[in-house]
């Protein structure tokens, strides 16, 4: 049997609108005002958040340079063509020790020397550079005509001496010894350009025999 709700009168339509009322509060769809905005984004991730259309910044190592403004790059078989004659020679002279070819200032220790390894069928060079930590550096030899590349890496020396190791049937060891000078780049080092002396061919024609 279905209760009788009053058809008209002031308390009676009082009663069924608050009724419908509370029906409304209690509704689940109420629980979020209609059109309620979304949360605020964190502002962290916005931060981060790369823009559309848009590419990270790259750097341009292009043009880094060496201590005294010369890059390895600067130097290569395609800018052949008395270049290398133009640069001036470091102060020094040779002097053979032990069967290494050692250059250096008068009166003075070596600052580079190269040598054969026959075993290893390597030639190997030295340069008084600190490089320990694990570091290395571009390495680069350089004649008019021809050019190598490589590393160099700590010797493990007492002294702060660098080492860098090419085959020795790499083109540009022959090269060297039909020039008159040859280059060594070390990044971030001083470009040494230095005459091809006797003993520097007989520690070339050796590895090559």
């Amino acid at each position: 049997m279905k209760p009788t709700v009053p058809k008209s009168g002031f308390f009676s339509r009082i009663i069924i609108a608050a009724a419908l009322s509370l029906m409304a509060a209690c509704s689940p769809e109420s629980a979020e005002p209609e059109g309620a905005p979304d949360a605020a984004p964190d502002a962290s991730d916005s931060a981060s958040a790369p823009v559309e259309g848009t590419q990270p910044a790259e750097t341009d190592t292009s043009q880094q340079q060496t201590t005294d403004g010369a890059r390895p790059e600067d130097y290569d078989a395609e800018q052949a063509g008395g270049e290398l004659a133009s640069e001036d020679l470091i102060d020094g002279e040779w002097f053979m020790n032990g069967g290494e070819a050692m250059f250096g200032p008068p009166e003075s220790e070596a600052i580079f020397t190269i040598g054969c390894d026959p075993q290893a069928g390597e030639i190997f060079m030295t340069r008084s550079i600190d490089l320990t930590g694990n570091r290395q550096a571009r390495l680069g030899v350089f004649t008019d005509e021809d050019e190598a590349r490589g590393y160099w890496r700590d010797a493990g020396d007492v002294m702060p001496i660098a080492i860098a190791r090419l085959p020795s049937d790499a083109s540009i060891f022959g090269d060297i010894v039909s020039s008159e000078r040859f280059a060594v780049a070390a990044e971030g080092h001083a470009l040494l350009v230095m005459p091809v002396s006797e003993g520097v061919r007989a520690v070339i024609d050796e590895c090559a025999a």
